[in-house]
């Protein structure tokens, strides 16, 4: 009992305190998602490439603040799928498997991509409107019957010697139109227009060339929700709980048998007793060697450590046995003695 509310109160403390530090942060930072169909100036909202691990929503400002509620800090993240063959100079595709994203109690949705700092800023030049913000398109990719919708447009400043950032688009509207979308992918199509006369911008002297990136330079996508009861900590404690509480490894534990005992000494002669043993406890990930696990076994255990709901734990069985001789009565009063295989746990393992 006492250990159930220690991690209790240590899980909610600590989640208060995460709360309390991102609330800070978001209240003073600006504001600067825009309306789909238009293209404003000002600061890009984005990061910078420091700021690896700020994944909770940029829509919680003090401006949107009393008018949409701020989830609990559940966040999933997708990374993106293989980068589609080919140049991608004025349109870049962006794919991502969400088959196992949970739509109950979604909030927001967010595509961030990193806009890289250019080596020779003068690449930027757009021809002879140089100089001039040119504006980030985000939409849907076509598919079938659907056209794409366009879902944020935002303008770029700072063309000479900007600073990498990652460009936060808001893509709840894929979501919020259709509650029961079943797509087990999300594609997003990504462009950028001339501010004057709308002509089509080289997106690699933008700072969006995708060739060479690492994984952490990868674009991502993330899904914002409330947190269940049964999700999130609830379920760390619980592990955590059937961790501490309870069984050790795999190992060979006493289990002494007593034939008297058990109303057999009107025909077992010797020995009345002996000790059996048997084999006790959890075979979880990593299986120790001298526990001689099969390859299935350890495929198994493993499996089990990262989906525990699909795939059972292996078992704590005997691995080698040994014979015991038995002096006893038989149905027709005859006095044997006779050797009796696998009677003794000599050692355990998982299977």
């Amino acid at each position: 009992q006492s250990t159930v509310l220690f991690f209790f109160f240590f899980f909610f403390f600590f989640f208060c305190l995460l709360l309390m530090y991102f609330q800070s942060r978001t209240g003073r930072r600006g504001n600067n998602v825009t309306s789909a169909g238009s293209c404003v100036f000002g600061s890009s909202a984005g990061f910078h490439l420091d700021v690896e691990v700020d994944w909770f929503p940029s829509w919680t400002t003090k401006e949107n603040i009393t008018h949409r509620s701020v989830p609990t800090p559940t966040v999933v993240r997708f990374r993106v799928l293989a980068d589609e063959r080919g140049p991608q100079l004025r349109r870049q595709r962006y794919h991502f498997n969400v088959s196992s994203l949970d739509r109950d109690g979604l909030l927001g949705a967010e595509l961030r991509i990193l806009r890289k700092r250019l080596p020779d800023p003068h690449r930027a030049s757009l021809g002879p409107g140089g100089g001039v913000s040119p504006c980030l398109r985000l939409y849907t990719c076509a598919s079938g019957k659907q056209q794409p919708a366009l879902l944020q447009t935002k303008s770029l400043d700072d063309l000479l010697g900007f600073s990498s950032r990652w460009e936060v688009f808001d893509t709840w509207r894929v979501f919020k139109g259709s509650r029961n979308l079943r797509n087990q992918q999300l594609c997003f199509e990504l462009e950028a227009l001339e501010h004057r006369g709308g002509r089509s911008v080289d997106l690699r002297a933008l700072g969006f060339a995708r060739p060479g990136r690492t994984n952490k330079e990868k674009a991502f996508f993330l899904a914002f929700g409330k947190s269940k009861k049964h999700d999130l900590f609830y379920n760390e404690i619980k592990r955590r709980m059937r961790r501490t509480q309870v069984r050790p490894r795999c190992h060979r534990r006493r289990l002494h048998v007593n034939f008297k005992e058990m109303g057999w000494d009107d025909w077992i002669i010797a020995p009345l007793e002996y000790e059996a043993f048997h084999c006790d406890g959890v075979c979880d990930f990593p299986i120790r060697s001298h526990l001689e696990p099969t390859n299935h076994a350890i495929i198994q255990t493993l499996m089990n450590s990262m989906d525990p709901e699909s795939t059972p734990p292996t078992c704590c069985v005997p691995t080698r046995l040994s014979p015991i001789s038995i002096l006893y009565i038989d149905s027709a009063n005859n006095v044997v003695y006779k050797q009796y295989e696998d009677m003794v746990v000599e050692s355990c393992g998982c299977r």
